[in-house]
């Protein structure tokens, strides 16, 4: 296996590295301003159903996230020890780990959803409309976690 980054100069790997995952990030919270654009023009009950998502959406990317980092470094230590199956076998395990934590995840979050969002303070009323967001958002939460996986 050639590991090109262990021979190349510093700043270009990291910039190399570091850009992926800088544009990754940012096109993750550009979609949520994105939708509360297009969401405050349908009005004000649809934007605040809306916003009762964010936190959960927040603690969802940030947790991945934070995963992706840690799978990082311990691939990149891996790697640096030219350590390559171990690498692969690291990789392989975190991207099955993730595939079940999403599932996992989104299957909770359908069997809790009422409870959590009356919690955050959701009424009867629009708790329909905090619905109609989030089922898509813990449907595709896996394609979610998919670019957050690629960008490390």
């Amino acid at each position: 296996m050639d590991a090109k980054i262990l021979s190349s100069p510093v700043r270009p790997a990291l910039i190399s590295m570091t850009a992926p995952a800088a544009f990754g990030m940012l096109m993750t919270f550009m979609f949520q301003l994105i939708d509360t654009y297009f969401v405050g023009k349908l009005g004000t009950q649809e934007l605040a159903a809306m916003s009762f998502s964010y936190p959960v959406y927040l603690l969802v990317v940030s947790f991945f996230m934070g995963a992706a980092a840690g799978v990082s470094s311990s691939v990149a230590k891996a790697l640096g020890e030219k350590q390559w199956v171990k690498a692969k076998q690291l990789t392989t395990l975190a991207i099955v780990a993730f595939v079940f934590l999403t599932v996992l995840l989104s299957s909770i979050s359908f069997w809790v959803m009422d409870t959590l969002f009356f919690a955050l303070g959701v009424t009867e009323v629009m708790l329909p409309l905090v619905k109609q967001y989030m089922e898509p958002l813990l449907i595709g939460m896996f394609a979610l976690v998919a670019g957050l996986i690629e960008t490390w």
